[in-house]
């Protein structure tokens, strides 16, 4: 059986496969933390698969419990010192600042190198592109397109030697012609044309703008190839594509805050959704395929990262707040009892947060509303 295929079991329960999905997402995130708390020293008191309240200790490694725990979701590292105990050796709190810091941000870390993992494989298996005619969109004032007479509306048939149709062979065909004249034959109004183009090489390149100066798209498309690439070329596509992503996310977040407290802007319904409504939004991604659900495994898993290094009480990022305080204070610490309690109070409060949001998610799916923004 295909794996296309293996999704039709799921049918009308689709919405099941986020629990899979988040419970390898919050896995690996503690994994990070398990193997950072080892490789600094700090003694580890149990590995839980799933969340309390515990079911059964499968077994007990170097005094490291693994244990199963009854809900399905993720899994926890429990390590000694965390809730500010006293400052004994193997404990958390006993450790240096930077030792601290390495244990708190490795689990973002790790959902950093799970997305690249997954958008690596995603283009080793074979990227869809669309083939058709290449059309130009716009033409950028002041560059080589425009000194060589190209306009919207133009389609490219060829660059070089290099018949174009699809976007990737006019970048890679662009990209063999860096800094040199090159004949582009495009169609106009019916009829051909040959104009003489230079594209700018990297460092002429404006910000924002291509090597030749065009915005392109397919015009009809007339069918789809699979782009192949090799591991290496997949590997680093995948990290380009997660730093782009998680930069996009980024400002993204910063818009949100920015509107929540200037109110410049109304904070779009459904811009801030809980397990329910992933779990929605995972249904409808896994009724295309299980690629766009493993693109969406990997989008998942940089918001994971990022949110997790807001400064938040609770969160990593909060956690690492108090050691860089630590550190600008000239390494005097907040006791470790305080920071326990801040911390208590801030998972309080997220853990009230997101039963409002769970709430307004429910509303939203029962009233047929949309899961997006805009939607």
């Amino acid at each position: 059986m295909s794996l296309a295929a293996g999704w039709q079991w799921l049918s009308g329960w689709e919405w099941l496969a986020v629990i899979p999905m988040l419970s390898v997402l919050v896995f690996f995130h503690e994994l990070g933390h398990f193997l950072a708390a080892l490789l600094v020293g700090v003694r580890v008191e149990e590995f839980g698969l799933g969340y309390p309240p515990r079911l059964l200790v499968l077994f007990e490694h170097r005094g490291v419990k693994v244990t199963l725990n009854w809900l399905p979701f993720g899994g926890f590292v429990r390590l000694a010192g965390e809730s500010g105990e006293p400052n004994e050796p193997g404990s958390l709190v006993s450790k240096k600042g930077w030792q601290r810091f390495l244990v708190f941000a490795s689990g973002p870390a790790m959902n950093l190198v799970v997305a690249v993992v997954l958008y690596g494989a995603l283009f080793a298996s074979g990227i869809p592109e669309p083939v058709g005619p290449v059309v130009v969109e716009g033409v950028a004032p002041g560059s080589p397109a425009e000194l060589a007479g190209l306009q919207p509306g133009d389609v490219l048939l060829s660059i070089g030697e290099v018949e174009v149709r699809s976007l990737s062979a006019v970048q890679q065909a662009t990209l063999q012609n860096l800094g040199r004249e090159v004949t582009v034959v495009v169609e106009r109004a019916g009829k051909r044309a040959s104009v003489q183009v230079r594209p700018r090489t990297r460092e002429e390149i404006p910000h924002g703008q291509g090597p030749m100066g065009v915005t392109i798209t397919i015009g009809e498309v007339e069918g789809v190839v699979i782009q192949r690439v090799g591991l290496l070329k997949a590997a680093w596509l995948g990290v380009e594509r997660a730093l782009l992503l998680i930069g996009a996310l980024a400002q993204g977040l910063g818009q949100m805050v920015l509107a929540l407290f200037t109110r410049a802007a109304p904070v779009p319904e459904g811009a801030l959704s809980g397990p329910v409504g992933i779990a929605r939004l995972t249904g409808e991604v896994v009724r295309s395929g299980w690629l766009p659900f493993l693109d969406f495994t990997g989008f998942l898993s940089l918001n994971f990262a990022l949110l997790n290094l807001l400064p938040l009480p609770a969160l990593d990022g909060g956690r690492i707040a108090f050691v860089v305080a630590e550190w600008l204070r000239g390494g005097r610490r907040v006791p470790p009892e305080r920071e326990a309690l801040v911390h208590f109070i801030g998972m309080v409060a997220l853990i009230a947060l997101m039963l409002v949001v769970s709430y307004l998610d429910i509303v939203r799916w029962l009233q047929g509303r949309p899961i997006l923004p805009g939607g």
